[in-house]
This record gives structure tokens, sequence and C-alpha cells, in this order.
């Protein structure tokens, strides 16, 4: 099997004239891009020329609607906190409230969330959207007024669920906020796209979910998990995981491929219908939808350690709940290794 790569240029043009000249080739998959965007102008000559494709970053499980042989790589948005509505109902949960940052993705999320509260018996009780102004990296006053009086009212509903469904200036203002006033619900829960956006003491406690996948931090630290790591301090952490996990789809299709001991398109691609894939950020198994129903990782910041709470195959410790005020917090100071520890020890004595 040869592999034909061709350069996207993160250019719409240019992801078509190169999926045309690779049509041409009459693949037996097509994987890529990497963007919504360009996925969406590649989506036009995959279905018309009626080719598989593995594609990346897709923010709606009707993207592939009409293409039979077509797979998200991506789960959809509407299922990004799948994995915790059990923890919560467990747990006692009842209530909820949602704050949303308003772009389509987001907005898809919280269809997700009504639906699924319904289905384990927790209530929402409201939901309020914003559109913040940043510059650099700080929220307007305008936004900021408005989301003290949207938490102002929930100190009075008192639920038992925050979800927080935005990007990292917001989130952190909410944050700030309910750290400002020793305010918060029996748990809150973000969306998160790396593991450093749950590091610090704001976020303790706080559960995180992403929508594109996370790195699993207890994942045994093999070639994968370095090579995220390394590529981590180079460049943007979202992107790197979405590049990674765009990496799993040759993966993926070679696994098919031996599996079906086939090269015809639709028997490899009835093959990964029925396959699970277990990688370090997250299980990858998609539905006769061809929606990715991959259940991503649940992770708590428990006492300044990222650890998964779920799904329960992966999962190291149980979910801390209710939530931990700051106010009611015991900090201890954390040394980095056992000969800190010694030296301490003496140092006391």
């Amino acid at each position: 099997i040869e592999l034909v790569i061709k350069e996207d240029e993160g250019d719409v043009e240019s992801v078509k004239k190169n999926y045309n000249q690779l049509i041409s080739y009459s693949p037996i998959f097509l994987m890529g891009p990497i963007f919504s965007a360009l996925s969406y102008a590649a989506r036009v000559l995959v279905e018309a020329k009626r080719f598989g494709m593995l594609g990346i970053s897709v923010p709606s499980k009707t993207f592939f609607e009409n293409a039979s042989l077509s797979l998200s790589m991506s789960s959809t948005s509407s299922s990004t906190f799948d994995t915790v509505y059990p923890y919560l109902r467990v747990a006692g949960a009842t209530t909820a409230v949602s704050i949303i940052e308003n772009t389509l993705s987001f907005v898809e999320t919280l269809q997700g969330i009504r639906s699924k509260l319904i289905e384990n018996d927790i209530i929402l009780q409201s939901y309020s959207t914003f559109y913040p102004k940043v510059v650099n990296n700080t929220i307007d006053s305008d936004t900021k007024f408005r989301i003290q009086k949207t938490i102002a009212n929930y100190t009075k509903s008192n639920p038992d669920v925050l979800f927080i469904v935005a990007f990292p200036a917001l989130r952190t203002y909410i944050l700030e906020y309910m750290r400002e006033i020793d305010w918060a619900p029996k748990a809150i829960i973000v969306v998160a796209g790396s593991l450093d956006e749950l590091q610090g003491d704001l976020f303790m406690y706080v559960l995180g979910v992403s929508q594109d996948g996370i790195v699993n931090p207890e994942y045994p630290p093999d070639r994968w998990y370095g090579s995220y790591t390394d590529f981590q301090k180079k460049f943007n952490s979202t992107i790197v995981l979405l590049t990674i996990i765009t990496a799993l789809a040759p993966v993926f299709l070679t696994e098919a491929i031996v599996e079906s001991d086939s090269l015809d398109q639709t028997t490899v691609f009835s093959k990964l219908l029925s396959m699970q894939f277990n990688t370090f950020v997250g299980n990858f198994q998609w539905l006769g939808d061809r929606s990715n129903v991959r259940l991503n990782m649940v992770l708590q910041n428990i006492a300044g350690e990222i650890k998964v709470i779920g799904p329960a195959r992966a999962a190291k410790v149980e979910m801390v709940y209710p939530f931990v005020r700051w106010s009611e917090r015991k900090f201890i100071q954390r040394f980095g290794s056992p000969a800190e520890y010694v030296i301490l020890i003496i140092t006391c004595i």
C-alpha cells in the first residue's frame, strides 16, 4: 500500500486542488484534513466521487450524512460530556445550570447537555449564552457584569452542577469570580483543550472533558506519549492533539485492511464500523450514522494532580464530590523528589 501525502496549506482552494489529484489515483481511502473548514471543502469532492474518507475536527454528526463511506475522527460536539453524566447521577446530582460561549460548536454542545441530562434524571434549571470581546486574553467589562449577575442568580437557585462550555478567557473569569465570592456548586465541569488548562489552584477539583479528546496523563510513557509532550513544548497543544488524532487514521485504516483481508472500500469501511481502537487520546468507535462514539476521558484536578475519573476502565480514582470550595482547602507544599523531603526533614530536626 502506498501512502500519498499532499499539503493542504491551511487553504480551501489548495485542499480542492490536492484532493482532486488524490482522487485521480483511485485510492482505497482518503484521510484528513485537520480542520473543519478544510474538511467541508474536501467533503464535496469525496461525496461526488463516492470515495471513503476519515476526516477530523467535524463539528456535527450530520457532516458525513450523505457520504456512505466516510467517518469522522472527532466525536460530535453534542456528545462531549457523555462520559460524565452517569457519575453525576450516581453522586446524587439532580439539578444543573450552564454557561455557554456563543459559538456554533458550543451551542450544539448545549443541545447534547439538555437531552442527556433528561436521560439521567437531572434537571437543567437554566442556561446563559455569552459572546465576549477578548483582548489580551481578557474579556470586556460588559460581559464581566453579565457573568456576575448570572452567578448571583445561581447562588440563589443553588444547582448541583455547573457546565462551563467556553474558551479559556471566559472560562477563567467565571472561575475567578466564583473564587472571589467563594461560591461553587457541587460539581464544576469545563471543556478543556489540554491538560495544561486544568492546572493550578483555580481549577483544583474542577472536572474537565474535551470535544476532540485529551491525552491520558496516566498512559504508559511510551513513544506516543513522549512524542506528544515533546511537540507540546513547541506548538499549541490543541493543534498537536488534532495532529496526532489525524495521524491515527492510517493506523486504524491499516488494521481494518488487515482484519478484513481486503482492499475493497466497502469491505474496509464495514470493518471500520465494527472495530474499536484504544489509544492514549481516547477510545474510537463508530455508529451506523458515522459519528464517533469515543468516550471522552473525564479528568479532575485533585490536590494539584490531574487524575482520570472516567470512563471506568481508564479510571484510577473516584470523583471528588462535592466540590471543595477555595476557602475550605488546606494547602500542602509539594516537593519534587524524595531527596527534597529528606532535606526538609533534616532541616526541621
